[in-house]
């Protein structure tokens, strides 16, 4: 058969061979794809300010924002790094048993739960388990709650710190950090 050629076409490791049809026609035209990697933005809001009153529990101190809208697959969060500052007479080590919740369910518990010692520096909150998984295409709102002593007084303010290094993410399917 003098018409007939075996044609193989190769795209990224995956061998196609067409050598059984016998039309083809040429340019071979392959459908349109689109790489995303893995993307987690992470931001704050505090909730209002407010005047709270010392020996409050489980008060909600901030809100976290984990956004993979942008991202092409899911996110996990092992760790993130959280600051609280102090002034006005207070105290860090009035803060006491800080975890982070899932709308009502608390996703650090244990020895994963944060009772801090220093003003001014990130503490490393560590999730549960293998961390938090942030599903692609969403935004996840988790809130910081924490006790306050009895004797506290001052100002207390949660933040992220300005560089996010310490935070440990992968991405779900490709395991990318």
């Amino acid at each position: 058969m003098e018409n007939e050629r075996t044609v193989t076409l190769k795209l990224s490791g995956i061998t196609f061979d067409l050598e059984h049809l016998s039309l083809i026609q040429f340019p071979v035209t392959l459908s349109t794809m689109t790489v995303k990697r893995g993307a987690l933005k992470v931001s704050v809001f505090e909730m209002k300010d407010t005047t709270i009153i010392s020996g409050v529990r489980q008060y909600e101190g901030l809100g976290i924002l984990l956004d993979t809208t942008s991202s092409g697959e899911s996110v996990r969060t092992a760790i993130i790094p959280l600051v609280l500052t102090v002034a006005n007479g207070a105290n860090a080590t009035d803060v006491t048993n800080v975890q982070l919740y899932d709308g009502d369910t608390p996703v650090t518990t244990g020895s994963n739960v944060i009772n801090p010692i220093q003003s001014g520096v990130p503490l490393l909150i560590t999730f549960d388990g293998t961390g938090f998984i942030t599903p692609e295409g969403l935004v996840k709102k988790l809130t910081l709650r924490f006790d306050l002593r009895a004797s506290a007084t001052g100002t207390y303010q949660w933040s992220l710190p300005t560089n996010l290094a310490e935070m440990q993410t992968s991405s779900l399917a490709s395991a990318q950090t």
